[in-house]
């Protein structure tokens, strides 16, 4: 299939961003930009767990859950 190398690359990182969030969240202080970073970041996974669950305030309402 055309997107398995895709699907391998998007996992990859995926993976790459999940050790970043936790290394980041075991550290005491973080500067400004790893602290936005990681918000943002957890807010993404967040939104990749639960699809069309609390809808992101950013988006209009009928626009929860479609991607």
């Amino acid at each position: 299939m055309a997107y398995g190398h895709a699907e391998r690359t998007l996992a990859t990182i995926r993976l790459l961003e999940a050790e970043t969030r936790e290394l980041l969240s075991r550290q005491e202080h973080l500067d400004p930009e790893q602290a936005q970073w990681l918000r943002e970041a957890a807010e993404s996974a967040s939104r990749r767990l639960c699809p069309g669950g609390a809808a992101d305030p950013r988006t209009k309402p009928h626009q929860a859950g479609v991607r």
